[in-house]
Parts: C-alpha cells; sequence; structure tokens
C-alpha cells in the first residue's frame, strides 16, 4: 500500500506548498501570516504523528493481537474519518 501511496504522494505535496504559498502572498497583514504559519506547524506535527503511527495500526499488528481495547481507541483517534 505504502508504495501506491508514493507514487503520487509527491504530486500532492507539490500542489499543496503552491497552495499554501498563494494563501500567504494573499493576506497582507502579518498576522494572519503568522495564523498560517501556526497552522502549518500544527498541520506538519499531526502528519508525523499520524506516519509514526500508522504502522501501529495495521491489521495484523502486535497491538491488535495482544492489545484489543488499546488498539481500537488509537486506530479510531487515527483514522477518525472511518
Amino acid at each position: 500500500m505504502q508504495r501506491y501511496i508514493a507514487d503520487y504522494a509527491w504530486i500532492l505535496i507539490i500542489a499543496g506548498i503552491c497552495v499554501y504559498n498563494e494563501l500567504v502572498d494573499l493576506y497582507k497583514s502579518e498576522e494572519a501570516k503568522n495564523i498560517m504559519r501556526k497552522l502549518l506547524g500544527v498541520m506538519t506535527i499531526y502528519i508525523v504523528f499520524v506516519n509514526l503511527f500508522s504502522g501501529i495500526v495495521s491489521e495484523k499488528s502486535y497491538m491488535m493481537q495482544n492489545s484489543t481495547n488499546e488498539y481500537y481507541k488509537l486506530k479510531y483517534t487515527i483514522d477518525f474519518w472511518e
């Protein structure tokens, strides 16, 4: 699965960078630009968190077999859209 995500992820990253730069350029005030920078930081930390712990939430993981309740709590925290 990770292999297929890497096939198109770079396109989405470039698109996200372009959109972010356009939004920062659109805002004139420094306060709005600071909010955008903070929002980018929060989103980056969230993405790193999800990527680090996504291996824990795999269907064949050690955590699912030995600690089912904690597995599902973490799974639905990370995969909140399911």
